[in-house]
């Protein structure tokens, strides 16, 4: 059985070349977690597989084409977009250009064993999908949380720009070789709100996200730093050392269960006078929406607390990641509130900085947090809507006053994620995947068109 495998594995084409496709990075321009989930991903790809060419084509902060190959040896490019155009024409100009440059790439070295990974999101995939049915070249689209999903848990308003993203999304899926999820619930929303009756999903695979292991630890006297931190971004002295903070890292959204922890405040602030809610994440409040996603307003948010609670809320805004690991060790108690998430990077790092969550035990959260038998490792409060608010709050008020109990549930949940999710392994099983599916691919007849943005490339 092993000489089979050895011999089954050495008969599999090897990746050389991965192209990763975003609207969005890590660095420069931040929107979501599929930037932050990129940066992750092509850093560990060189790491385990040092050998291969990886490029990241994201779309330029302000206007201004760059290109620079960053300290994991990534080679990224920036595409400018007229600051001028609309966002539906924006994306459409983002599109034209990543089919160019991708072209360009592909023609330097047209045989070489290819991966190309474009997220859901946004569906930059939709044209140069079409274009590239190669037998060496894997087309991959990751699953995050597409917009139809996004539609459905926030009740967004049907516009121009998100009728154009929705086709888009939806093209780049039904053009995919193979559809990568990481987990099964995204899985089954993808093919519950994309697909349509007649259309024929590609194959799906379920790999989680990597993790962060190595920058998200456990370091409990940075306490004073991180509260000091954590007031420095705010502008004013909002927490301290001896106040029972209440951090909620995820964008301010219905479906991450903002309105459910707003709803608990007042209950937990008349329990707990020490208490203080931070929410960190983009929001709604007076600033343009850097996505279709719609982010809630602090201000409607608020009033649906008591007005002497209100001095006891902020919204921090975005912060950057890389003060993340410091301003994670300020906080007491992590709430996830999450209706229908994916697999939410910042639940992974507070789980491996060793800190308490309590969470709405539901969707991607769910088998995210999950150990033996399916139990949640995290404070569940389970996965019901009804009546959460209430439970999250008395939760909240139970925990504030036994710290023992919130640093056991937070090592466990740290001992969870490096079992569950080692970095090395599941970055291993994504490229095992990949390579397996390209090898089904080169296997087949692959028809390619003579037309369009490979034209002159020989098979």
């Amino acid at each position: 059985m092993v000489n089979a495998r050895h011999q089954q594995r050495r008969c599999m084409p090897t990746i050389e070349r991965i192209i990763v496709i975003s609207s969005e990075d890590d660095r420069l321009r931040v929107a979501g977690g599929i930037g932050t989930y990129l940066g992750l991903w092509t850093k560990m790809v060189r790491e385990v597989r040092p050998e291969l060419e990886v490029h990241w084509i994201a779309r330029a902060p302000e206007g201004m084409r760059l290109e620079c190959v960053d300290a994991f040896g990534v080679h990224r490019v920036y595409l400018p977009i007229d600051p001028s155009l609309g966002e539906e024409a924006a994306f459409a100009q983002f599109r034209t250009q990543v089919n160019d440059t991708v072209g360009a790439l592909v023609r330097v070295a047209p045989d070489l064993p290819t991966v190309i990974e474009v997220g859901d999101w946004e569906g930059h995939g939709a044209d140069l999908f079409r274009f590239v049915d190669r037998s060496n070249i894997l087309r991959v689209a990751r699953l995050h949380t597409p917009l139809a999903t996004c539609v459905r848990q926030n009740r967004m308003r049907s516009t121009a720009q998100v009728v154009a993203q929705l086709r888009a999304e939806r093209q780049t899926l039904l053009h995919a070789d193979l559809l990568s999820s990481c987990t099964q619930h995204v899985k089954r929303m993808v093919l519950q709100d994309v697909f349509e009756a007649q259309d024929i999903p590609p194959d799906v695979v379920v790999i989680p996200n990597p993790i962060d292991a190595a920058r998200f630890v456990p370091e409990p006297s940075t306490r004073s730093d991180a509260v000091a931190r954590m007031n420095m971004h705010l502008g004013e002295s909002f927490i301290g050392n001896e106040t029972y903070n209440v951090y909620v890292i995820a964008s301010v959204e219905e479906r991450k269960g903002a309105v459910q922890v707003t709803d608990a405040i007042a209950q937990v602030a008349d329990a707990v006078p020490l208490a203080r809610f931070c929410f960190v994440g983009h929001h709604g409040g007076g600033t343009r929406q850097l996505t279709a996603n719609r982010k809630l307003d602090p201000e409607a948010l608020i009033a649906r607390v008591p007005r002497r609670h209100h001095k006891r809320i902020r919204f921090a805004g975005y912060v950057n990641h890389e003060a993340l690991p410091l301003l994670i060790q300020g906080g007491d108690v992590f709430p996830v509130m999450s209706v229908g998430d994916n697999f939410p990077g910042a639940v992974a790092e507070i789980a491996l900085c060793g800190k308490p969550i309590v969470a709405l035990n539901r969707a991607g959260i769910r088998e995210m947090l999950s150990g033996a038998h399916g139990r949640c490792v995290a404070e569940s409060i389970g996965g019901a809507l009804r009546g959460a608010a209430d439970r999250l709050a008395g939760r909240l008020i139970e925990l504030a006053s036994d710290p023992r109990r919130r640093a056991q549930i937070g090592a466990n949940l740290r001992a969870l994620m490096l079992r569950k999710y080692k970095p090395e392994t599941v970055v291993d099983r994504l490229l095992n995947a990949y390579e397996l599916a390209l090898a089904g691919k080169r296997g087949k007849e692959v028809t390619s068109g003579s037309v369009g943005l490979l034209a002159n490339i020989s098979r």
